[in-house]
């Protein structure tokens, strides 16, 4: 298995895209007609997925005499680069919302602020599912149940691992319908699923690699058509509105993302320019949207569609550059 495969970059920017183009009901009434992208919810879980097979991957290839503290290590890294985005996305968010309160009283602006220290540590998940950031609630899922899932990664047989990992996303999503429930606790549930996916991705993938000859090789480009397929499916089915179709098309990911990860496809070796600098965008993409689109929202709700996306998409981007150039130069301020 490769550690480092160029698409999934690449993807990780156009799963971004996906979710930006599904808000767009945020600042535009469709009136009941589609819209782009129609709810499609399965694409967080590939986000969830690929959280969970590069930590299982992460921790499968080392050896650590203090675990605890490498577990507690590994997560600070992860969580703590999106601190600035989310920080920064979220200020602005709660003074949007806080707004309506302006000619009301001092007292109520103040309290429109309440819980703004629980949004930027994560922890709005831990009690309810509504933060004032829509999307956040997947970094917030994230981050409350990642201990389990470094719990998970410590098991070190890779069949018993497997099967656990197996068994609990089927019947998630089994019961669940992929219907997107969010009731509490149920974002916090999904977060596991979707990362033990990852994990029995991580770990199926090792146990081929086992039995892996040099004939398997020739699979290359039949395994290279049904990834392309896999991965197409579920565009096509958000486009089209085929209702009923959400475990289907998770399914369709989890085996085109499956492929790709084996890194046996000939997309996993494609060398893509600019994939290191779409990755580092996408989250800052995801976590800035809803923010920008709030201010479309209030500002900007009567301008044509046409112009609302460019000023959706176009402020998105000029604001996830910006707050990237901010982190970078206090990153060099502080190596001087």
């Amino acid at each position: 298995m490769k550690k480092r495969i160029e698409i999934v970059d690449l993807w990780r920017f156009i799963i971004a895209i996906i979710v930006m183009l599904h808000h767009t009901y945020l600042f535009h009434d469709y009136n009941g007609a589609k819209y782009p992208m129609y709810a499609p919810v399965y694409y967080v879980d590939i986000l969830f997925l690929l959280t969970g097979y590069f930590t299982y991957l992460h921790f499968s290839n080392r050896h650590y005499d203090n675990v605890p503290k490498a577990c507690f290590e590994y997560t600070v890294r992860k969580f703590a680069v999106l601190l600035p985005y989310s920080t920064l996305a979220l200020l602005v968010q709660y003074i949007i919302d806080s707004s309506k309160h302006w000619g009301v009283s001092l007292r109520s602006v103040i309290a429109s602020f309440y819980e703004m220290p629980f949004d930027m540590l994560y922890l709005r998940e831990s009690y309810t599912n509504v933060s004032r950031i829509v999307p956040l609630w997947f970094i917030s899922a994230m981050f409350l149940t990642f201990p389990v899932i470094l719990l998970i990664v410590q098991i070190k047989n890779k069949y018993t691992i497997a099967f656990i990992t197996f068994l609990y996303p089927v019947f998630y999503y089994n019961y669940t319908g992929m219907s997107a429930i969010r009731d509490w606790p149920h974002d916090l549930l999904r977060a596991i699923a979707g990362m033990c996916l990852g994990i029995f991705v991580c770990a199926l993938l090792s146990i081929i690699e086992d039995y892996r000859t040099e004939q398997d090789d020739k699979c290359s480009v039949l395994l290279t058509l049904i990834e392309i397929a896999t991965l197409l499916y579920p565009i096509v089915a958000s486009i089209f509105v085929w209702g009923g179709t959400n475990k289907l098309c998770l399914l369709s990911l989890v085996i085109g993302f499956t492929i790709m990860l084996s890194g046996r496809s000939y997309t996993s070796k494609l060398h893509i320019p600019g994939c290191n600098f779409l990755q580092k965008i996408s989250m800052p993409l995801y976590i800035w949207q809803w923010t920008v689109g709030s201010l479309i929202l209030k500002f900007a709700y009567n301008l044509p569609l046409a112009t609302k996306l460019v000023i959706y998409f176009a402020g998105t981007l000029i604001v996830s550059l910006a707050t990237m150039g901010l982190v970078n130069l206090y990153k060099k301020i502080r190596t001087k």
